[in-house]
């Protein structure tokens, strides 16, 4: 957190972050679009909006149609669906799935899971480490995302199946400082609970 960036859950609003919601109101608003009109409408800083849309027109996302008192008008010329484009802004876009994400997905569609499992889903551009899985099911565990299924037996890892109740979409939960994860599928934060 020392990068001086808010925590998920005090940035994001109905689940969403900024890119996902500029990327909302772009889709939404067809025509010629400014950075100040977009700001306006989302509530997000301008600089903000400003540096993602440069990015977006680097891309190939945005087509620049005019100036309105020296602000930028832009069309959008490529709409890649509802999923904001993954763009780290001020590179180029090159986005593939994070360990997290694949184990999310994984976690949702196993069923029944272990750490191995977890691993055994990593393909060569993403892989993941048997220590970064345990740390995520151990996080999550602990602010009441799984139930433990039977007693490890010795020498086995422990195995665990999705709750119900907090399997509410496919964005990834974002662990956070103190172990608390904040899920933009419910839009809140889950303490953990630790055991003795």
């Amino acid at each position: 957190m020392g990068s001086g960036q808010k925590p998920a859950n005090l940035t994001m609003q109905d689940g969403k972050g900024n890119q996902q919601r500029v990327w909302d109101k772009l889709r939404e608003c067809q025509g010629r679009i400014s950075s100040n009109l977009i700001s306006r409408k989302t509530g997000i800083h301008y600089r903000t909006v400003k540096r993602y849309m440069i990015s977006l027109k680097k891309e190939g996302y945005l087509e620049q149609v005019g100036m309105y008192f020296g602000e930028p008008l832009y069309n959008l010329v490529k709409d890649s669906g509802v999923d904001f484009p993954k763009i780290i802004v001020g590179k180029k876009e090159s986005y593939k799935e994070t360990a997290k994400e694949i184990m999310w997905r994984g976690v949702r569609i196993l069923g029944e899971f272990s750490a191995i499992d977890l691993v055994s889903l990593a393909d060569v551009s993403t892989p993941i480490k048997l220590s970064t899985a345990q740390r995520f099911i151990k996080h999550l565990n602990r602010a009441g995302y799984f139930d433990l299924v039977g007693k490890p037996r010795p020498g086995t890892l422990s195995r665990y199946r999705l709750r119900r109740a907090m399997n509410a979409g496919p964005k990834t939960p974002i662990v956070q400082c103190g172990g608390q994860v904040f899920d933009p599928n419910f839009g809140k934060v889950f303490y953990p609970v630790l055991s003795d």
